[in-house]
């Protein structure tokens, strides 16, 4: 489920007459299944009756109200609805998030260093260098709420402090209109990803019909990737190879046992692989080689940020993602050719979804085809993101052995 706020009765990726209609059907019949239709209760009242129809008609009318939606805790928070106002952001990976949602145009400030915006690249984000600084590295209280027309601040869990969010919540229960959203971005949060706040978000701002290709383009990949591989079975166990500590020590993104996931743990397990090394409650795992080779996977992922790269040329790029594979020569998937090399801005960020048919198409060369793979991934970022930019010559391509020479 994408679109979690209360009013998604059929659990759909719309907010529309179909969940109009089925709450009158449930106000009807004076039965209401909370585990099957929890968001059928628009007002969060504790029952379905004729008020979550005019609720969720006065938000299909654009009436102002509170929006309720479920966040990251699994619990009930809620907004201003609709979203008019300016939108503060923590950093460029969000931008993604709303330009595919189209809100874009509701973002005026971020949570990084005036300078560290004027460093962004203004042919993918029209106009950031107008947009204004709130600080960095966790929000103000004081200074979000010194902009009158900052109407929402969003951003993963680990970019919000517990009294950031105590204060803006005390805030709303004494009449403040300015919103927290508790929903992820470059994580994974109880089931909640990057495609649930795009979707979420488009809703609370009344940009449903502005997203809708997004969603269209994700019901795509659900059926032509997720489909497909649950109907194939995937046995597969991987590892996350993600940063080198020294030469004799290395960090395994894992899956996280408490429920906050990086998103490429997320994504890479949505094709589902099993984690070789466990789980762990950080989402990260220490080792040495020796203890990679014993947790033998049949595929490795090493991962890293691109922009670590940006300054390299390609040729110096390879050989860096070369250096990295040559530390995994004595695993098995490293001798039978299955570590393959992704980029966090991919994997983990707003574009995941797209990578995932390509990715696909390196560890079942027989069931995906490369070249359609790569045409996706390209189309995203021309059609999707408005972004010139060759992808499969780019610092986040993701690359296989072959592409190195190493099989």
């Amino acid at each position: 489920m994408r679109l979690v706020v209360y009013g998604n009765a059929n659990n759909d990726n719309y907010l529309n007459d179909k969940d109009v209609d089925l709450i009158k059907s449930i106000a009807k019949d004076g039965n209401w299944d909370k585990e099957t239709n929890p968001f059928a209760d628009a007002n969060n009242d504790g029952k379905v009756d004729s008020s979550d129809v005019d609720a969720v008609n006065g938000f299909l009318e654009g009436k102002t109200s509170i929006m309720y939606y479920r966040d990251w805790n699994n619990k009930v928070s809620y907004v201003h609805y609709p979203v008019t106002g300016k939108i503060g952001v923590s950093y460029d990976v969000c931008l993604d998030a709303a330009i595919l949602g189209g809100w874009y145009g509701q973002v005026k400030y971020m949570n990084i260093n005036q300078s560290e915006i004027s460093e962004i690249d203004e042919s993918y984000y029209p106009g950031v260098h107008s947009f204004i600084s709130t600080g960095k590295n966790g929000h103000d209280f004081d200074e979000v709420y010194s902009h009158e027309d900052l109407a929402l601040c969003c951003g993963d869990n680990y970019n919000f402090s517990d009294e950031f969010i105590s204060k803006m919540l005390g805030a709303h229960n004494n009449g403040g209109t300015k919103d927290v959203l508790l929903l992820p971005f470059a994580r994974c949060v109880n089931g909640m990803d990057m495609s649930t706040t795009i979707i979420t978000v488009s809703v609370m701002t009344m940009h449903q019909a502005d997203c809708k290709k997004y969603i269209e383009y994700l019901e795509g990949i659900d059926k032509s990737v997720h489909s497909k591989l649950d109907k194939m079975g995937n046995n597969l166990s991987e590892v996350i190879f993600y940063r080198v500590n020294g030469n004799d020590n290395f960090t395994l993104r894992v899956p996280n046992s408490t429920g906050f996931h990086h998103s490429n743990v997320y994504m890479i397990k949505s094709l589902g692989f099993k984690s070789a090394a466990g789980e762990s409650k950080n989402g990260g795992v220490n080792c040495g080689i020796d203890e990679i080779i014993h947790y033998d996977p049949d595929v490795i992922f090493v991962i890293n940020t691109g922009w670590v790269y940006a300054d390299l040329t390609d040729e110096q790029f390879k050989s860096k993602v070369k250096e990295m594979f040559g530390y995994l020569e004595q695993t098995r998937a490293y001798k039978q050719g299955n570590v393959f090399y992704i980029g966090y801005e991919l994997i983990g960020s707003a574009p995941a979804y797209a990578v995932l048919p390509l990715l696909a198409s390196f560890v079942w060369p027989d069931q995906f085809d490369e070249d359609d793979g790569w045409k996706e991934l390209q189309d995203f970022y021309s059609k999707y993101l408005n972004r010139n930019i060759d992808v499969k010559n780019s610092h986040i391509a993701p690359l296989k052995m072959s592409d190195l020479g190493l099989a």
